[in-house]
């Protein structure tokens, strides 16, 4: 079993058991900065949403993102 850590807080997940993944980015009110979140989807669990980056630039935003799936599918 693999356990990768989601978003900012300290949860972790076994990422053979996401079905269900989907960004949702958020501007930060009076800027151009984001919040990168996520819906996730777990086997057996509610759906839940978690933040990946907090304060960030577009360009950080998509870097972030990509990490996270880089890092979920090992």
């Amino acid at each position: 079993m693999r356990l990768v850590r989601v978003g900012v807080t300290d949860r972790w997940v076994n990422p053979d058991h996401v079905v269900e993944l989907l960004r949702e980015d958020a501007r930060v009110p009076m800027g151009e900065l984001v919040n990168v979140r996520a819906s996730i989807k777990m086997v057996g669990m509610p759906l839940d949403r978690i933040t990946i980056a907090e304060g960030v630039s577009p360009a950080e935003a998509d870097a972030a993102w990509s990490a996270f799936l880089l890092e979920l599918q090992g």
